[in-house]
């Protein structure tokens, strides 16, 4: 991610969350083939727990940034 604040000293955050099925991604490395990008009619990612790891990160991280002392 990348964190910074703006010319106006207001904080910002930009992150880039990995959201690859387990089983595609340990049959990717096997086999050598690449996943399907983001913008992809065949990316299929494991909704549920990329949705909750992505929102617990972004939340506790512009928590932190928020708070953090200027």
């Amino acid at each position: 991610g990348r964190y910074g604040r703006t010319g106006e000293n207001i904080p910002i955050a930009l992150m880039w969350l990995g959201a690859a099925n387990n089983d595609m991604w340990e049959r990717s490395r096997s086999e050598g083939f690449t996943l399907p990008a983001l913008h992809n009619e065949a990316f299929l990612p494991d909704y549920r727990p990329t949705l909750t790891t992505g929102v617990r990160a972004m939340a506790r991280t512009m928590i932190d940034l928020f708070n953090r002392e200027q």
